[in-house]
């Protein structure tokens, strides 16, 4: 039997070892509230008509870190139908080039992308459809497709097409009622009902890779202030963390609504910046779906 004071030594230990995993892995949703979930951001999003995005990458001619260039654009619309379900689209046009350089589409060359994406969820917050398709702009010919589907508890996608060095695969995840699903390329119109300290586990599809996986994502700050509207705006930062790279999302504290998004493809940040609404912004999604 050990001394005295080695048990009691011991015993200091374990307590503290308990507690830290206590504070990190229990009471910050007992303390802060779980995190949104599909069914809070279907019922969160009162967007009128479709939302515009610019599409960014760093200005690599330019001696200022902050300074990027424009490489295309993002038009997302949340549509609710008669039957409760709710559909997440989105249509993305952006320049080839160098932003897809070491990616499965690299051979596109200079010529302009077009990818269509739709997450769809029904009355209850529950996944029933996934699509996104790569195609040159103005040729219907489906570069690359990823297409999923709740099979029991799992999340099963497939990625194909005729540019995907590894062809045909297919993912499998956990899946729980409700739980997020994204699109790295299709900002949400809204983050619900975050705290600092809230951590869930996601999948995340990428279009322009034909990659799934699961992310961990964790709500790190807030009051982070960022130029948007002429105003300096106070948002809950976002961490997504994926294979040593990490993406960003700054949702506005007083109502989540999503500002701003950093994606890393490959050798560059993609930055999504959402576009202030105007009355010349209130049109449908362009080729309509």
């Amino acid at each position: 039997m050990p001394p005295r004071l080695v048990s009691l030594g011991m015993l200091v230990f374990w307590s503290v070892a308990a507690s830290a995993l206590l504070v990190r892995d229990v009471l910050p949703n007992l303390l802060v509230g779980p995190p949104p979930d599909m069914r809070d951001i279907a019922q969160a999003d009162d967007t009128k008509g479709p939302t515009r995005w610019n599409l960014m990458v760093p200005d690599l001619e330019s001696d200022g870190p902050d300074d990027l260039t424009a490489v295309g654009q993002a038009v997302t619309e949340t549509k609710r139908q008669r039957d409760g379900h709710v559909r997440f689209e989105s249509v993305v046009t952006l320049d080839a080039g160098a932003l897809l350089d070491r990616t499965p589409l690299e051979s596109a060359g200079n010529e302009r992308l077009e990818i269509r994406s739709v997450i769809g969820v029904d009355s209850a917050g529950n996944l029933n459809v996934l699509r996104s398709s790569v195609r040159i702009e103005g040729d219907e010919t489906e570069l690359l497709v990823l297409e999923g589907h709740v099979a029991s508890d799992e999340i099963v996608i497939t990625a194909r097409g005729p540019l995907l060095i590894f062809g045909k695969k297919t993912f499998t995840f956990p899946y729980q009622a409700r739980g997020m699903v994204q699109n790295s390329l299709s900002p949400l119109e809204r983050l619900p009902g975050l705290h600092v300290g809230q951590r869930w586990k996601s999948p995340v599809v990428s279009p322009l890779t034909g990659r799934v996986e699961e992310v961990s994502v964790e709500v790190t700050q807030r009051n982070v202030m960022i130029p948007w509207q002429d105003n300096l705006v106070p948002t809950y930062l976002v961490v997504t963390r994926m294979r040593g790279l990490t993406a960003r999302t700054w949702a506005r504290a007083s109502d989540g609504l999503v500002i701003r998004q950093e994606v890393p493809l490959m050798i560059v940040n993609l930055v999504m910046e959402r576009v202030p609404p105007t009355p010349d912004s209130l049109g449908n999604l362009p080729g309509g779906r």
